[in-house]
């Protein structure tokens, strides 16, 4: 397991231990039709605003706004440690530990300011007096794309066409390295990436997975989506 905060990672041992401690206002059936869970009812009151029924005496974990608790700042993950192996372990002082540390950032953030507040962090809150050494490995500024013009146009209307209703926007993968530097490459292209997922995807886990109707459904928006760019550059 590596870590507690369910927003900070999504690897599946880890999702699945999370899972018997937290729990979520709704969930999927086998057929990926939303079902309740925290939530008994809930009803979309305008475009970005549900009101949601919870089921008697649940109250929410953390301190601050619900949307702060998600992913509106910045997160922090463990990537990997090195240190002694259980095999080769053995009753001595270990003269040096690493770690390496992932920084997400959204948008309006600065990755410069944002590794010196981290490694500030770290060294005033060094164990034992021990010396820590904070390198950088490699950055890229977070990004807000501009979801508009014909490209994304063309997007929507494929989504449509495919699942019956258009698509709801919500922020994610603006601190992708690619996609900062693409954008700083080629800024007047228009960023669109497109990618197979489902709410039981487990995305970067071991045991990841897509369910074959939606991989299906997202071939058909694809083509779909290549033939009205074709279209319009015709």
């Amino acid at each position: 397991m590596q870590t507690t905060d369910p927003h900070s990672q999504n690897e599946g041992t880890t999702n699945n231990i999370n899972s018997l401690v937290y729990d979520t206002l709704v969930q999927r059936d086998k057929d990926l039709n939303l079902e309740p869970a925290l939530a008994v009812s809930w009803q979309q009151v305008n475009p970005t605003t549900w009101s949601v029924k919870l089921r008697p005496g649940v109250q929410f974990l953390g301190e601050g706004a619900l949307t702060q608790q998600m992913w509106a700042s910045p997160a922090v993950a463990v990537l990997g440690i090195d240190a002694p192996s259980v095999a080769g372990a053995a009753h001595q002082i270990v003269p040096w530990a690493r770690a390496g540390i992932s920084v997400r950032l959204a948008p309006g953030d600065n990755a410069e300011r944002a590794f010196h507040a981290l490694r500030e962090h770290l060294r005033r809150h060094a164990p034992w007096n021990a010396e820590v050494i904070v390198t950088l490995d490699h950055q890229s500024q977070p990004h807000l794309i501009n979801a508009s013009g014909p490209a994304f146009d063309a997007f929507r209307r494929a989504c449509t066409d495919t699942w019956g209703s258009p698509p709801v926007q919500a922020g994610s993968g603006g601190s992708l390295p690619l996609v900062g530097a693409l954008t700083e490459t080629y800024p007047d292209m228009a960023m669109l990436l497109t990618g197979v997922d489902d709410p039981e995807s487990k995305a970067h886990a071991e045991n990841e997975s897509v369910h074959l109707g939606e991989l299906k459904k997202c071939c058909v928006s694809e083509a779909l989506l290549l033939g009205y760019l074709a279209a319009e550059i015709s």
